[in-house]
């Protein structure tokens, strides 16, 4: 019989106690950490479970060896260990059914196996084995057979010591739909624009063709009728014929002109050779050269000019065919012993010159396309000649200025057409946009 009142068996007893004392804060302290444990594997199993992407979890077998040669044989390494709800969704199987699968079993095999082995080393493994994320685009096969695009995003983790491979396989179908659609819109719009330049190629040879053509004749007609004025007397009949034939010769050779002028333009083949150039001489010039011809047509030509008009960037030539358009229309539409204003000034660094007649007017409908190819107004078809295209060049041209054309016109109260050049500045610059 032990009697517990001996010394050694109170000292055991105390012992005991104090184990027991010991073990119990070691059991609370454990049963607090599991808890602990438990609450953020809640949190992590919601933050895995409420992803809208595919999640999984697989065992990483490290890189592959001479073991697996084939790059499939070293994917079935690659087992499904824990996948979300969304995976089973959209693939179809059940999280039992995936966990018993390897990345080999959902992804295609469409490539060789070199490309294959080659993908995996340098997207997949070498990323992993520098602890670096992978971002990859693989085709996964759902339970049904059917393909889905994806794009893969996921790293190494360690868990328990044992190193796996967490990843997100986002459906990326729309967008790689999206992509080929664009990639065959691009490559339409690329081969419309290869038949486009070879339609404006073409256009720019056949105006060329039909330009030579259509003034080889005129250039005997316009000397030898230009020979016969200088050799008949002014007021004879031959004269007069001649002076018929030159002068028809002229407008058609000034229309075809035009005519090149306006196609070039609309496939921008038009050039400028722009200078320094003072408008008041250029204006002088072109008032000279048709005051006959104004007269002819018993009307007056006023200017009302500043002494000096500021030097703007431009090409004389084609300012000087602007200004003649503008004076030829307002000696068509103006009326009988009319009056011709040209004024010209400067405001805000731009020059801005108008050619003013008393015709008749144009109603405000028909303006919206005088600046058209070809528009003529109806009530002037039958009246006068002209193709249509002096105003629309001349917007051309103007704008290839950086300058503005507009018209202002109302019924029995004539037509102004207004156009505007940017100022050349000290700099060697308008002051407005330069073009080269």
């Amino acid at each position: 019989m032990i009697n517990a009142n001996t010394p050694e068996t109170l000292s055991e007893l105390e012992r005991l106690q104090s184990e027991i004392k010991r073990l119990k804060r070691e059991n609370y302290q454990l049963e607090s950490k599991a808890n602990s444990y438990r609450k953020k594997y809640l949190r992590y199993h919601a933050f895995f479970e409420i992803s809208s992407d595919p999640f999984y979890i697989t065992t990483y077998p490290g890189p592959p060896t001479e073991n697996y040669p084939n790059p499939r044989d070293y994917l079935k390494q690659w087992k499904i260990v824990e996948v979300n709800n969304t995976a089973t969704r959209i693939m179809g199987y059940s999280k039992k059914q995936l966990a018993a699968l390897s990345l080999d079993d959902i992804a295609t095999h469409n490539a060789s196996k070199s490309k294959q082995a080659r993908s995996i080393m340098t997207e997949l493994v070498n990323p992993i084995e520098k602890g670096q994320m992978f971002n990859i685009e693989r085709d996964h096969i759902d339970c049904r057979g059917n393909k889905i695009e994806v794009e893969i995003k996921g790293q190494a983790v360690s868990i328990g010591g044992v190193k796996y491979v967490a990843s997100l396989a986002r459906d990326i179908s729309d967008r790689k739909k999206l992509e080929k659609e664009i990639l065959k819109s691009y490559r339409l719009e690329k081969h419309c624009r290869q038949m486009l330049q070879r339609e404006i190629a073409n256009r720019i040879e056949f105006t060329r063709t039909l330009v030579h053509e259509l003034k080889s004749p005129l250039t005997p007609i316009l000397a030898s009728s230009e020979a016969l004025l200088n050799r008949e007397k002014p007021d004879s009949l031959n004269a007069e014929l001649a002076r018929n034939i030159y002068h028809g010769a002229k407008s058609l050779n000034a229309c075809i002109s035009e005519l090149l002028d306006l196609a070039k333009s609309e496939i921008s083949g038009l050039t400028l050779h722009k200078i320094s150039l003072l408008l008041n001489p250029l204006i002088l010039e072109i008032a000279g050269e048709l005051t006959p011809y104004i007269q002819s047509h018993k009307q007056e030509l006023i200017l009302d000019l500043p002494e000096q008009l500021p030097a703007v960037l431009a090409d004389p030539e084609r300012i000087k065919q602007v200004l003649r358009n503008l004076l030829n229309n307002a000696v068509k539409y103006n009326r009988g012993k009319g009056l011709i204003t040209l004024r010209a000034w400067t405001r805000d660094s731009l020059v801005t010159i108008s050619v003013h007649d008393q015709g008749r007017g144009i109603c405000k409908k028909d303006q919206l396309n005088l600046f058209k190819p070809y528009f003529r107004c109806p009530q002037d078809r039958a009246g006068t000649e002209g193709l249509g295209i002096g105003l629309a060049l001349s917007k051309q041209l103007i704008e290839l200025h950086s300058g503005e054309i507009c018209i202002r016109s109302a019924r029995d109260k004539g037509t102004t057409v207004i156009f505007t050049l940017p100022v050349f500045s000290d700099t060697g610059r308008t002051s407005g946009k330069q073009d080269d």
